[in-house]
């Protein structure tokens, strides 16, 4: 019964798995940076770093130096997921402002500075709580990347939902950003969670419960990316017929 608690981070990673692989696919045949970012961050932060770092740990029979390549793993996958939400952030929300691009390149020195001294040091085979300085760095960085996000996704969806009183603005495509928003908050809040827990763990073996606790605004994440992105009929019919409804005036 124990595994039972496992079907909610099953279902965010194989979710995480088919939007990815999706968003992918629409980025490379569009070649936009926009789409082929997000999918980066889906396939390695969603897919790659939350198996590695919460599933693989619990498998029966793992060696020590297994798990300590599955912990450095999955760490360099979330900080590759989260570089590339960064890039998402400054190439759809502030491609023209020096700050920004500042922002990114800062968040990927960090994340990448402590990622070699991990490897140097040795240190992704101690607990959490005993790592250095520059990996709890690390940590706000990567939580960082997805609040940042989840901000300029919010700010500019309640811009747009101005224009959208005048017929400027498509409400299907203010929805879309509000969703890709929320899944972003969702996973600002995840990353909160698992360093929360994970710091004040002896070892780096999680628990049943941690792990279906961080799957709780995991799966929230996943579901509003797929309605960000791949919206049944349903809810796109529903925004369509807003467009058309004249609005209250400004």
């Amino acid at each position: 019964m124990r595994w039972s608690v496992l079907v909610g981070p099953a279902l965010f990673v194989l979710t995480c798995l088919v939007a990815g692989v999706r968003v992918l696919a629409l980025g490379l045949g569009t070649g936009g940076i926009p789409e082929r970012a997000i999918a980066v961050a889906l396939l390695s932060a969603g897919v790659c770093g939350y198996a590695l770092i919460g599933g693989v740990p619990m498998l029966p029979g793992l060696s020590p130096a297994n798990l300590h390549l599955a912990s450095a793993l999955g760490d360099l996958a979330i900080s590759v997921g989260c570089v590339a939400c960064c890039l998402f952030t400054w190439r759809t929300f502030r491609p023209d402002q020096t700050w920004a691009a500042g922002v990114f390149t800062g968040c990927t020195a960090v994340l990448a500075i402590g990622a070699v001294l991990g490897l140097a040091r040795g240190s992704f085979a101690l607990p959490y709580g005993d790592r250095p300085l520059s990996f709890r760095a690390g940590l706000f960085v990567q939580w960082f990347a997805f609040a940042w996000t989840s901000w300029e996704s919010l700010r500019y969806q309640a811009l747009l939902r101005r224009r959208v009183r005048l017929g400027l603005s498509d409400p299907e495509v203010v929805a879309r950003i509000l969703m890709w928003g929320v899944a972003s908050g969702c996973a600002a809040l995840l990353l909160a969670m698992y360093a929360g827990l994970w710091l004040r763990r002896p070892g780096l073996v999680p628990s049943f419960e941690e792990v279906a606790l961080i799957a709780v605004p995991g799966i929230g994440a996943a579901v509003s990316v797929w309605l960000a992105f791949f919206p049944p009929a349903g809810w796109r019919r529903r925004f369509a017929e807003r467009a058309v409804t004249p609005g209250p005036e400004a």
